[in-house]
């Protein structure tokens, strides 16, 4: 009997789509556990991730909120500046840096954050309305009733716009 040659040569894998591949697995995941509020699961995904891609811009932000939202604003500060190092056009990176600022009482530069979200997304609610807390707390209340109205203007839903607004007065 005559044996079969098959003369396909094997497919080479590129280790770098490989590695690109992982990463992106990883991600699916960590974004997977962190909207089921499995925040550890979803930090151990995030980095793993950086592990085999330190620079992941996607990675380093989420990271950074996962532990914000573990209680760490000051470590979260750090990954999401990182972040925003590598991608500064991110206005959602802008705005979580804000919102572990505030936590941290740092207020003028969470009003830099929060400006630097609304100037990339002139449609960020939330940024206007975090906006418009930090300026009641800095005792700028003119304009905290502005971002206010505008958050209020942007989306009708954010009830807290209007309580905090009814306690400026």
């Amino acid at each position: 009997s005559k044996k079969l040659r098959i003369n396909k040569p094997i497919p080479k894998i590129d280790p770098e789509q490989a590695v690109q591949a992982e990463v992106a697995e990883l991600y699916r995941q960590g974004l997977e556990f962190h909207n089921q509020g499995k925040l550890r699961q979803a930090s151990n995904c995030y980095a793993a991730m950086l592990d085999k891609s330190p620079e992941h811009f996607g990675g380093i932000h989420m990271l950074g909120v996962v532990v914000d939202q573990m209680g760490n604003p000051a470590l979260a500060a750090q990954l999401i500046s990182k972040a925003i190092s590598i991608n500064p056009s991110d206005p959602s990176a802008h705005y979580n840096l804000g919102g572990a600022q505030k936590q941290l009482k740092q207020f003028e530069a969470a009003l830099v954050s929060f400006n630097n979200a609304i100037s990339l997304d002139r449609k960020y609610a939330a940024a206007h309305f975090n906006r418009g807390y930090i300026l009641a707390v800095l005792m700028n209340l003119d304009d905290a009733l502005l971002s206010y109205d505008k958050a209020l203007d942007l989306n009708p839903e954010l009830l807290d716009a209007n309580w905090n607004k009814s306690h400026i007065f």
